[in-house]
């Protein structure tokens, strides 16, 4: 209402128009700066919070932070400020940050240099100068905000499991047979242990824990032009059809990451979608649910009572059906579990 009279002032010509700037905003915004209103420390301890919107806003506007405000919150960063501030209100600046900026290492950054990250992300602080192998450029945190900056701002939850992706490599680096190099085998369960202990500390929903930790989970996986079908098959029927393309990214997002030689976006993942399309011509990619027969099948065939047992078989005709769709009838499963 108040924005209405204005105009209708201005427009009737009683005010000219005018800013109001005592403390030289136009200024700072014409220079890019980052400033506060006062003294910056002041404004910091009335809500920590801006210390965390601070870089925010140098990774979505491309701003750079004024020398004081910098050198404030590098000071307040130690102090006690952890329980002032909600981690739901933290949280909702990083999806802020991963939903608009395109660097959002930037953010990330600006968060560890001040010493901030170490108190609400330790597991990636600690990712810091922790050295990998030959087949990356950089320690494990940089690889990780480089892989951040290549995923487009239109998916911040394959952001989110970009951030995640490698933090289990400080559990699982180990030396090779020769201790010539690091070796960083199943780090990816590592990572989906310690993505879900940060993902529970700041509040995720269920549905977007399960989206992030199932892309962590398959993120390793290795396409190549000799693979069987049924390998694909059991890739596509793991992951889920519909994240196949997510899957793509975030992988490309991670060769990027090792900042060596990654070829174009869409080379490994045109590969696997030509190929899955080729295969789901021929059959469909199948899940246990969409077996031909069901639980209690199984138990009448079997004379068994509800149990692990009757999972178990169904697991075995699954794989078999993986390996040859063409089983996956009622006549045919019911003489294979006859045989198992």
């Amino acid at each position: 209402m108040v924005k209405n009279l204005i105009k209708r002032a201005i427009d009737d010509g009683i005010l000219d128009k005018f800013i109001v700037d005592p403390f030289n905003g136009v200024t700072d915004i014409e220079r890019r700066i980052i400033n506060t209103v006062g003294n910056p420390i002041d404004r910091f301890r009335e809500d920590y919070l801006r210390m965390f919107r601070a870089y925010r806003f140098m990774a979505t506007l491309k701003f750079n932070l004024h020398p004081n405000v910098r050198e404030v919150i590098f000071l307040l960063a130690q102090e006690n400020w952890e329980k002032s501030v909600s981690i739901e209100r933290i949280k909702i600046e990083f999806d802020k940050c991963f939903e608009h900026a395109d660097t959002p290492s930037v953010f990330i950054e600006g968060l560890r240099d001040s010493g901030l990250l170490k108190k609400i992300m330790p597991e990636l602080d600690k990712c810091f100068q922790f050295k990998q192998n030959k087949y990356h450029k950089h320690d494990v945190y940089f690889h990780t905000i480089n892989a951040l900056n290549a995923v487009p701002k239109k998916y911040p939850l394959i952001r989110w499991a970009v951030i995640f992706h490698d933090l289990g490599k400080v559990i699982a680096r180990r030396l090779n047979e020769d201790g010539t190099d690091f070796t960083f085998h199943n780090h990816e369960f590592f990572s989906v242990e310690i993505t879900n202990e940060i993902m529970e500390r700041m509040k995720f929903s269920n549905k977007d824990k399960e989206y992030i930790v199932n892309l962590i989970e398959h993120h390793m996986f290795q396409y190549n032009d000799k693979m069987k079908d049924s390998a694909i098959r059991r890739l596509v029927a793991s992951l889920g059809e519909e994240y196949v393309d997510d899957l793509c990214i975030m992988k490309y997002a991670d060769r990027v990451g090792k900042g060596k030689e990654c070829g174009e976006l869409d080379v490994e993942s045109t590969k696997l979608k030509q190929r899955l399309k080729k295969i789901m011509e021929t059959s469909k990619v199948l899940k246990i649910k969409d077996l031909a027969i069901d639980g209690h099948t199984v138990m009448k065939i079997k004379h068994i009572s509800p149990s692990r047992l009757v999972g178990h078989y169904l697991r075995q005709l699954y794989e078999r059906v993986i390996e040859k769709p063409e089983l996956n009838t009622r006549e045919q499963l019911e003489e294979q579990l006859k045989e198992l």
